[in-house]
């Protein structure tokens, strides 16, 4: 049976390289669109009507999860590709979800693949999977995050954290006691970790504590004034979807 797939991720380079190995691995999965943002990923799929999506989980502005629920007509598998903690691979297993992980395995792929090309070919999509999967992650969020410094390893309460912002292979995380800690990961890796109901990446080589917002100018604004007074600036991509974060958070 052949599998008309599409593809959404925000790094460019991972989407080639899954291309590339299903092109060479999976002969049945035909890939119809690739697509760097989520936003252009919705267009696609009601356009295209895919049988597969293979959805990056942690990308800016709006996550995989967040993505599916703007989907009302899920009526499509999925197989997530994440680079996500324990606790989030934990809640695939249970719900029997499939995924695989970054960087990406020929075996772990094709494994994947057969097994949503079964469920394809019997029509067993459900629905409640996915939604008992986002509440398994949100049930199995850690209160205290784990951070691998040089120094050892520091646990940090996610209310004590401001901003975390980027350099290269590096993070520097903020704190509330003015302490900055160095952390030898890349922003993408750090946000993996962080509750995306609290943090959100307002740019390339920034994370905010919504908690910790200071200040926006909704109509003019292009900075974001923080607790510690930090400016931090919005990139324009990210503008309306933080604004509607942000007054969803305010709302809760």
């Amino acid at each position: 049976m052949n599998i008309n797939a599409l593809l959404v991720d925000d790094e460019q380079k991972a989407l080639d390289t899954l291309d590339s190995l299903i092109q060479n691995h999976c002969p049945n999965v035909r890939v119809i669109a690739k697509l760097t943002s989520p936003e252009d990923g919705l267009k696609k799929i009601n356009e295209l009507k895919p049988d597969l999506i293979f959805l990056d989980i942690d990308m800016p502005g709006m996550d995989g999860f967040e993505m599916l629920d703007h989907i009302h007509d899920r009526n499509f598998e999925v197989i997530f590709v994440t680079g996500s903690n324990y606790f989030a691979i934990k809640a695939f297993k249970v719900n029997a979800i499939d995924y695989i992980l970054k960087p990406v395995i020929v075996d772990e792929l094709i494994s994947a693949v057969e097994k949503v090309s079964q469920l394809i070919e019997t029509k067993n999509f459900n629905l409640s999977r996915y939604d008992k999967l986002i509440e398994s992650l949100k049930s199995n969020k850690p209160k205290k995050i784990t951070i691998h410094t040089g120094e050892g390893i520091v646990c940090l309460l996610p209310e004590d954290i401001i901003h975390v912002e980027a350099d290269q292979a590096y993070s520097y995380i903020h704190m509330t006691n003015e302490n900055k800690l160095v952390v030898s990961k890349n922003i993408k890796e750090i946000e993996s970790i962080l509750d995306k109901s609290v943090f959100f990446r307002v740019h390339k080589s920034h994370i905010i504590n919504l908690e910790h917002v200071k200040k926006y100018n909704v109509h003019s604004g292009s900075f974001i004034e923080m607790t510690d007074g930090v400016k931090i600036i919005i990139s324009r991509r990210n503008k309306k979807a933080f604004i509607e974060r942000m007054e969803s958070y305010i709302n809760k």
